[in-house]
């Protein structure tokens, strides 16, 4: 969140839940070039921000490319007090694509 939270002085944890497919930009066929560490990407967000309703927004930004966001995943992230309609995902807190992967082998097989 290095550089956009910055930018968010005032901010308030919430969570975002990535609504319907994100777009991969600049890449051609949807998704990163070989090499690449980071992407851009569009998606909708579903924001549930504690005491409010949730509420849905586009939100553009670059994300780790091992941390691209897919359908239905719940993200971290700072909301600006002022603009809701403002946010910065906590690309840290997220885990890989191949960690995510791991943990629903380990579910599907009975594991926590």
């Amino acid at each position: 969140m290095r550089d956009r939270q910055a930018r968010i002085r005032d901010g308030l944890n919430a969570r975002a839940v990535v609504v319907g497919s994100p777009r991969y930009l600049g890449s051609g066929d949807g998704w990163a070039t070989i090499g690449t560490t980071r992407i851009s990407v569009s998606m909708r967000l579903a924001v549930r921000l504690h005491g409010r309703p949730p509420y849905a927004i586009e939100h553009t930004c670059r994300a780790p490319a091992d941390k691209r966001p897919f359908p239905g995943q719940i993200l971290p992230v700072l909301v600006d007090r002022s603009d809701p309609n403002r946010l910065a995902v906590d690309w840290n807190s997220c885990p890989t694509l191949t960690e995510h992967a791991n943990r629903l082998i380990e579910r599907s097989r009975g594991g926590q």
